[in-house]
């Protein structure tokens, strides 16, 4: 029997979802500890302080249910790499990340959700849907109160219902032809998560401790540039509106609070045995010849 008092064994599609959802986790953790040290403003700091103990509440009750199975804890990021209280951000990039965290985590917990099939991970995975849930009304409501809230490209109201005539889903590549708001919608969101994405990384960059990482981090903000730069001129080019996009801008500090952030350049933590293997099959091969 297993420590966690039942029979059934975790199958491979829960492990891996809950060793995914521990490291993930474990980074945000750091990042809002290190959001609850610098943010000034009283209604930021509440986000920052739910976004902590989000990430705490989910990364004790991920290793519960490893640990509970036998499955060794990845190491993943430690308060080790969180080194004092240098304030790297300003206050609004606090509350983007945390509505992007809170985003981005309630479709992936949802699908996480369908493909389980243990009770205790279900409901494990039920609860942190809630949790993703709180975190993402929180940060919407105060960036909403702040006038902060960046909202997607209004279109105008039809006036009838259309059929589509000739090659209608070809017109992005081929003839021009005016943008369903479908489109929009995913250019607009891609936009906001590369925009986030220039910001985290500007930061990653100033503060790294090595020019190799400072270097690929700038490669990153380049990339993401060119994307928000193309994206615009998509949505511009339908005669509508180019949205706004929030710049909460990067301090000029260059001490890092987090001394040893680790690259997500595979190769790059690969050389400096960084990156951890998540759970995998036996190689039964090197099993039966290790004899």
């Amino acid at each position: 029997m297993l420590q966690n008092g039942s029979n059934i064994l975790l199958t491979s599609t829960e492990a891996a979802e809950l060793w995914t959802e521990y490291m993930g986790n474990s980074l945000s953790k750091l990042m809002f500890k290190h959001f609850t040290q610098t943010v000034q403003d009283v209604q930021v700091k509440r986000v920052a302080q739910l976004g902590l103990q989000t990430a705490q509440k989910v990364e004790q009750e991920v290793s519960q249910i490893l640990r509970g199975d036998n499955y060794p804890m990845p190491t993943a990021y430690t308060d080790q790499e969180l080194l004092g209280k240098t304030r790297l951000y300003p206050d609004t990039f606090c509350l983007y990340y945390a509505r992007h965290m809170g985003r981005l985590g309630m479709p992936a917990l949802a699908i996480a959700l369908t493909n389980c099939a243990r009770s205790d991970v279900r409901a494990a995975f039920r609860r942190w849907l809630g949790y993703a849930d709180d975190l993402h009304e929180l940060a919407a409501q105060t960036l909403l109160e702040k006038g902060l809230y960046i909202r997607p490209p209004y279109i105008p109201v039809p006036e009838k219902t259309e059929t589509a005539e000739g090659d209608v889903m070809g017109g992005l590549l081929g003839e021009k032809r005016p943008l369903f708001a479908t489109e929009v919608t995913n250019l607009f969101s891609n936009m906001q998560t590369n925009v986030l994405g220039v910001n985290l990384i500007t930061g990653f960059a100033q503060v790294a401790q090595e020019r190799t990482l400072s270097e690929y981090f700038l490669r990153g903000m380049e990339i993401a540039k060119k994307h928000i730069y193309f994206f615009r001129e998509l949505i511009a080019a339908s005669d509508v509106q180019s949205p706004m996009t929030w710049d909460a801008n990067v301090t000029l500090e260059t001490e890092s609070p987090l001394a040893k952030y680790l690259a997500d350049g595979t190769n790059l933590m690969i050389e400096r045995g960084w990156l951890e293997i998540p759970p995998h099959a036996v190689d039964r091969r090197e099993l039966a010849l290790s004899r």
